[in-house]
Formats: C-alpha cells, sequence, structure tokens
C-alpha cells in the first residue's frame, strides 16, 4: 500500500482527467455567460441523469466486496476518478443552467396530474 500510494496515487499525472473535465467544464461555464445556453429536452435531461446517477453508483460502490480480475481492477483504477468527475460536472452543468431536476420532476408530476 505504502509503494502504490507513494510512486502513483499521490502524483499529479494520476489526477489529470478530473483536472481536466474541471478545466473545460469551467470553460463552458465561461463561455455561457457570452452565448445563449442550450436546453436540453426532457429525454436528454432523463438520459444525462440516469447516466450520471449510473457512473456516480459504480464508481462509489462498484469494486466493494468484489473480486475482479486484473484486466477490470486496471480499467477501473485507470478511470474511475475522470468519470466520477464528469458525472459531476453533468450535476453542476444542469444545476447552474436552470435544469437541474425541478423540470424533469414538474413535468413528470404534471404528466401524473393530467391522466387521472
Amino acid at each position: 500500500w505504502d509503494d502504490f500510494f507513494r510512486i502513483l496515487y499521490i502524483k499529479p499525472y494520476a489526477r489529470i482527467g478530473p483536472y481536466l473535465v474541471g478545466i473545460v467544464l469551467g470553460y463552458i461555464l465561461f463561455r455561457r455567460k457570452e452565448q445563449e445556453t442550450r436546453k436540453f429536452g426532457l429525454i436528454a435531461l432523463s438520459a444525462g441523469w440516469i447516466i450520471a446517477s449510473g457512473i456516480t453508483l459504480a464508481c462509489l460502490f462498484g469494486p466493494y466486496h468484489q473480486h475482479f480480475s486484473l484486466a477490470t481492477r486496471t480499467f477501473y483504477n485507470a478511470f474511475h476518478h475522470t468519470c466520477f468527475a464528469a458525472s459531476l460536472a453533468w450535476v453542476i452543468y444542469v444545476c447552474l443552467t436552470g435544469q437541474g431536476g425541478k423540470s424533469i420532476l414538474k413535468h413528470l408530476n404534471d404528466s401524473l396530474m393530467h391522466h387521472k
């Protein structure tokens, strides 16, 4: 564990993926002030939330009490920080653009209320 921590875990190049996701999100949000914000449709928003939730759950609980092959562990260790950062970037983006969930709940509520 000590070698893993010293050689790989704390090195900056091991965190370049999440860093770049944050830089790209910051640039998109900065450019948003200069141009009109793109609004997603209900299907795209729902798909985005489902995918982001699935990625987050897989990153947090995927390896919990599991014994995976070396290839699977390598893939997980290489990409789980970046995937988690991307799912968090989705949440931040849709919340800051006013599409963070209230609209989905409103559409769901409206559709349920009209089916009486």
